[in-house]
């Protein structure tokens, strides 16, 4: 504790992220993805193939690596500050969910009930006939107690 310089104490800033090193062929080399995914009006996605890292500026030996990602995570790409940061496969999935596919359904409006055929092709659209067991469990038979 006597060895201790203010220079020891001193909280220092992380370094952004400025590198993408990249484990190919058994070697890890600097590269940058090339598949771009999405971009925003500050932002651009990356979809990474292979194990990935992320290195912090200035580092020149590509093994030393801050953040590691895994093969299908995303790298984003700060297009103000040029800094990188590691999203999740999971996590990119969340904030940009896929888009549907399916288009909703046209709601019905009163002219659409007002229509005689409306109704008939409704229930040709069905799966079956209509059931009489629906029918019957609506019907409602008075019964009479007996004391």
């Amino acid at each position: 504790m006597k060895d201790l310089e203010l220079n020891d104490i001193l909280v220092r800033p992380n370094r952004l992220l400025f590198g993408v090193t990249m484990y190919i062929n058994g070697v890890w080399v600097f590269s940058f993805p090339t598949n771009l995914v999405r971009s925003d009006y500050q932002s651009n996605y990356y979809l990474v193939d292979y194990k990935f890292g992320l290195v912090r500026s200035g580092e020149t030996n590509p093994r030393n690596i801050a953040v590691m990602g895994a093969p299908g995570d995303y790298v984003s790409y700060d297009t103000r500050t040029g800094a990188l940061s590691h999203i999740p496969a999971k996590l990119f999935t969340t904030l940009f969910p896929p888009p549907n596919i399916n288009p909703p359904k046209r709601t019905r409006n009163s002219e659409d009930i007002r229509n005689p055929k409306f109704l008939t092709k409704i229930q040709q659209e069905t799966d079956g006939p209509p059931s009489d067991k629906v029918a019957q469990a609506i019907r409602v038979t008075p019964t009479k107690t007996t004391y």
